[in-house]
C-alpha cells in the first residue's frame, strides 16, 4: 500500500500496565483513499523508535499491509511492515493537494468537530478518529508543560485544544490560516472525557516553495544561519521555515 503521511507526533500509551512510547503515525492510503493509523499491535500502541522517525509528514511510503485492527473509534488502525517502509518521494502538490484528496474520503458518521468543544464525553457515536480541517486565527500558547491552541472553524471558536505536533510544541505564535489534523483518543482521561488533540499543523502558504528556494534553505541551514536571517532571505514566517526544514529532513 502507498501511504502519504499526515502526522508523526509524540505519543505515550499505557496498555495493561505497560507504557509504550513512540509516535502517532497517520496517513492517507492512496490505493483505497482511506485514512490509516500505523500501530505496533492490536491494542493501538504507537510506532516505536527508530522507525517512527523515518516516516515524515507529506512523504509517500510503500509499506506492506498486514492486518486491520480497529479499536473503538480508531477504526483506522492498521498493522503494516513499517520497519521496511520504502520512501517514494514527496506527495505531489503538497498539503493542498492532499487535503483535496482527503475531501473524497467517505465517512459513515458525523464530524466530531461540530460542537466547538475541546473534548467529548462519549466517543461511541463515532466510527473515525481523525479529521483534516481548514482553520483560521490559530493561536498557539504554552500552559505549563502543555501546548494548547485556539482556532476558528466553520464559525465556531475552539479553545484549549492540545497540540502534539513536535514542530509546534512549546512555541507561542499566531498563524493566520492552516490545515489542522485533529484526532480523538480511545481512552477517557481520568474520567474527564476524551480530549481532542492537534497532531499536525500545516500553515497555508501564500507562495509554494520552489526547488531553488529549497536548495538555498538547505545551504543556509547547514551553514548555521540564524532564523531571523533565513526569514529575511525568504520573506517567510518562522513557522513556514521550520516546517520546511522538518519536511526536507535537514
Amino acid at each position: 500500500m502507498k501511504v502519504a503521511i499526515l502526522t508523526a507526533s509524540a505519543m505515550k500509551k499505557t496498555i495493561n500496565g505497560e507504557v509504550f512510547s513512540g509516535k502517532c503515525i497517520t496517513g492517507l492510503d492512496l490505493d483505497s483513499n482511506r485514512i490509516v493509523r500505523f500501530v505496533r499491535n492490536s491494542l493501538g500502541a504507537p510506532v516505536e523508535n527508530p522507525y517512527c522517525n523515518r516516516l515524515q509528514p507529506l512523504g509517500v511510503y510503500d509499506v506492506k499491509f498486514i492486518k486491520r485492527c480497529p479499536l473503538a473509534c480508531q477504526t483506522e488502525n492498521v498493522i503494516v511492515d513499517y520497519p521496511n517502509a520504502n520512501y517514494l518521494g514527496e506527495f505531489e502538490g503538497g498539503i493542498d493537494a492532499l487535503y483535496k484528496q482527503y475531501q473524497k474520503v467517505e465517512f459513515k458518521d458525523r464530524s466530531f468537530l461540530l460542537d466547538g468543544s475541546y473534548k467529548l464525553t462519549d466517543i461511541s457515536p463515532f466510527m473515525h478518529s481523525l479529521e483534516i480541517i481548514k482553520a483560521s486565527n490559530i493561536h498557539i500558547g504554552v500552559d505549563g508543560k502543555k501546548t494548547i491552541a485556539s482556532f476558528r472553524y466553520r464559525g465556531k471558536g475552539f479553545r484549549f485544544v492540545s497540540v502534539t505536533d513536535p514542530d509546534y510544541r512549546g512555541i507561542e505564535q499566531i498563524i493566520e490560516d492552516a490545515y489542522l489534523v485533529i484526532s480523538i483518543p480511545t481512552d477517557d482521561y481520568d474520567g474527564q472525557g476524551y480530549f481532542k488533540f492537534i497532531a499536525a499543523i500545516f500553515p497555508i502558504e501564500k507562495t509554494p516553495w520552489s526547488r531553488e528556494e529549497d536548495e538555498d534553505l538547505a545551504y543556509e541551514y547547514r551553514k548555521g544561519w540564524p532564523m531571523e536571517l533565513m526569514m529575511a532571505s525568504h520573506k517567510r514566517k518562522e513557522e513556514e521555515i521550520r516546517k520546511r526544514i522538518s519536511f526536507l529532513r535537514l
